[in-house]
Formats: C-alpha cells, sequence, structure tokens
C-alpha cells in the first residue's frame, strides 16, 4: 500500500510541475535537444549569500553529461525561478533521442551530470559546481539525489529528484571585478582610462613644479 501511495504521489507531483512555468526563460543554456520523450526532472533552491540574497532573471543553470568526444554536451537547463518561487529551480534533463544511432544527443543511462550556474552579473558568470555547493532534502514522491549525480532511466513516469538545493557565496571582489573590467572592453572605455591616467600625473607633475 506504500508502495501505491508513494506512486501516486509522484504522479500528482508530476503533473503539478508539468503544468506550472518556469518564471523567465533561458537565454544563456539554450542549445539542448528537447527531442526526447525520456527526461528527469531535478528540483530544488537556490541560495546566495554575501553581494546576492536572492535570484536574478538572468540566473541560469546548465546540467551537462560527457559527449564521449573528451568534451562536454548540454542537456538540460532552466532559468532559477519558477511561479511563486523566485529561488526555486525545475531543470529537465533529457535522454538521447536515438541510442542506435552514433551521435549523442542526450543523456545515457547512468550518465554522470555536471550541473553549472550562470549569473551574468558575478565575475567569473560560470561557476562549475561540485558537491560541496550542495545540500539534500528527502521529500516524499521525489527520488532522494545521491552523489555523483547520474541520469536514471525511467520506468513508467519521470524520475523526479528532489531536493537538490544549491548554495553559494560570492564575495565582494566577484562583484567588483566585472565593473573595474567594463571599461576596457570598448574603446570608449579605454579613451576615458588613458584621459583618467593622464590627468592624475599632471596633477602630481604640477603639485611637485610649485
Amino acid at each position: 500500500m506504500k508502495y501505491l501511495i508513494n506512486i501516486f504521489a509522484t504522479i500528482i507531483i508530476v503533473l503539478i510541475m508539468l503544468n506550472t512555468n518556469a518564471a523567465f526563460a533561458v537565454e544563456y543554456y539554450t542549445d539542448v535537444d528537447t527531442s526526447s520523450n525520456i527526461f528527469n526532472i531535478y528540483v530544488g533552491t537556490v541560495s546566495f549569500s554575501g553581494n546576492y540574497t536572492t535570484a536574478e532573471a538572468t540566473d541560469e543553470i546548465g546540467v551537462f553529461v560527457d559527449d564521449g568526444n573528451n568534451g562536454k554536451l548540454l542537456v538540460g537547463s532552466c532559468n532559477i525561478g519558477v511561479e511563486g518561487n523566485p529561488n526555486m529551480y525545475r531543470v529537465y534533463i533529457y535522454s538521447d533521442n536515438d541510442t542506435g544511432d552514433e551521435i549523442k544527443t542526450g543523456a545515457y543511462h547512468d550518465d554522470e551530470l555536471f550541473f553549472q550556474l550562470y549569473k551574468s552579473s558575478a565575475q567569473p558568470a560560470i561557476l562549475d559546481l561540485s558537491e560541496s555547493h550542495f545540500v539534500t532534502e528527502t521529500t516524499q514522491g521525489f527520488t532522494e539525489p545521491t552523489f555523483p549525480l547520474k541520469f536514471i532511466e525511467p520506468q513508467l513516469i519521470p524520475v523526479t529528484v528532489g531536493y537538490l538545493n544549491i548554495s553559494q557565496h560570492y564575495e565582494t571582489l566577484d562583484v567588483l571585478a566585472k565593473y573595474v573590467s567594463v571599461p576596457a572592453l570598448n574603446v570608449w572605455g579605454q579613451i576615458i582610462w588613458i584621459l583618467i591616467i593622464i590627468s592624475s600625473c599632471w596633477r602630481v607633475k604640477r603639485k611637485e613644479t610649485y
């Protein structure tokens, strides 16, 4: 009976998630092949400390697997924020749509999953997440996360893993570095910095003269 209750709870949770939308659309991790109808769903919250306390509209999560050629293949992505909860994420991780061909387009069963966090206002903007960034939480109806994170081939209904909560601390320099480097990215910025340096040198020279 308990087994049937867990299955029923899982079905209800999946139906609710399929009928709720992400708060924003992804703009960075966009190259995901979603043609397969086999997928895992990872659910959790994201907490920031230091110079950030809440998620921004441009914050995204990308999930990768080994592409078989010493590289990484993007198999899932999402923005942070779902309806009613700006710090929650829900990422769909897609299976390969045809394991019989030589082109890998998605995750295989038991593939290790690698999570990345993208925050455009931080420096560096891309952060590879390790086990130290995660805090797991047991939730009825969900598959409990275990490390290393793996793609699980579902049997009847999509595998929903949760809660896999993410925690990241940003130091002051992580934020300021972006703004310090901005003037060097364009011609006008370089001109402004050169004028500032020349002006400073001239003022120092003038003080020495008088």
